[in-house]
């Protein structure tokens, strides 16, 4: 490596499985992620590409680059000061009619997660920008899950809008912490303290009780995904709202409590372990609260369910 070359880090753990998950599974769509949003009037093209520039410039995130080794860890990332410019294509379909214009937008958008971004060469980010009648947007943002985790997608789109709409503003981007200052933080984490922490926090467990054979043929072969909107009864969401503010907690540990219940059931055993996302981003880089970037983590959650109700 040489003196221009900058710093190499290992990717999080989370950033390595989504990196390797794409490569053994290109074309698929696989970690890939599409922001859609409306402007209801004229964009100019120069200003929406320099507005990206901006964000590409203050956000290191965004130029993240991911290469692939043979050592541990497999992933390391680091962060060029230039990268190619985030590449912005146009459509206009204002002479089409609403039923072809959807038509026609399902087809991109099947066509553009199935895109694959090659991880070593940033941006890992495109947008596009469409004309569906005059005055009236759709852009799509579809990047790598890896550069950036839910709580940034809505934080990308509203500092994009002030880069286009207001160039000479001051960005949140420009106050908040570099997202390489998490990944040192992390890097001088002892890991033999975490090993022997998760050691005595999943000790005397007996194995894993896999569900799969539960869902659609997608799930037993490990691929694929389904969601499931429900709505809750007014009255049970109220009582859901009271049952939290009695117990002094949140209705995400109430769902995970349902859950830990749910899998003890299904598998008649009462020593629970499943996967939780945490956010990652408290008490770890000051500010970093304000940072776009991959801070999420899957950690296990326990749960001795012991037949209790």
């Amino acid at each position: 490596m040489s003196s221009a070359d900058p710093e190499r880090h290992p990717a999080t753990p989370l950033q390595q499985v989504m990196v390797l998950d794409s490569l053994r599974e290109p074309g698929t769509g696989v970690n890939i992620q599409q922001v859609v949003f409306d402007l209801p009037h004229e964009v100019d093209p120069e200003r929406f590409q320099a507005a990206w520039s901006r964000l590409l410039a203050e956000n290191d995130a965004l130029r993240a680059r991911f290469h692939i080794g043979d050592g541990d860890p497999a992933v390391t990332v680091d962060f060029p000061a230039r990268t190619q410019p985030v590449p912005v294509q146009s459509f206009e379909w204002r002479g089409s009619s609403k039923a072809r214009q959807q038509a026609l937008f399902e087809s991109f958008l099947e066509a553009d997660r199935t895109t694959d971004f090659e991880p070593a060469v940033p941006p890992l980010l495109r947008a596009t920008l469409i004309e569906l009648a005059p005055g009236q947007h759709r852009v799509v943002c579809t990047f790598h899950h890896a550069i950036l985790d839910g709580r940034s997608y809505a934080e990308l789109i509203d500092r994009l809008m002030v880069c286009y709409e207001r160039p000479d503003a001051k960005s949140a981007s420009a106050e908040a912490p570099p997202y390489e200052a998490f990944l040192r933080w992390l890097s001088e984490r002892d890991v033999e303290q975490s090993r022997a922490h998760w050691a005595v926090d999943l000790g005397g467990y007996e194995g894993a009780e896999l569900l799969s054979h539960l869902g659609p043929p997608s799930a037993a072969s490990g691929k694929g995904h389904e969601t499931l909107a429900i709505t809750l009864p007014p009255v049970i969401a109220e009582r859901l709202r009271a049952f939290c503010d009695e117990h002094a907690v949140t209705a995400n540990s109430v769902m995970q409590g349902l859950w830990a219940i749910l899998i003890s059931r299904i598998a008649d055993v009462e020593d629970i372990v499943f996967g939780a996302i945490v956010a990652g981003r408290k008490g770890h880089v000051e500010g970093a609260e304000d940072t776009l970037g991959m801070f999420i983590n899957t950690l296990p959650m326990r749960a001795a369910t012991g037949g209790q109700e």
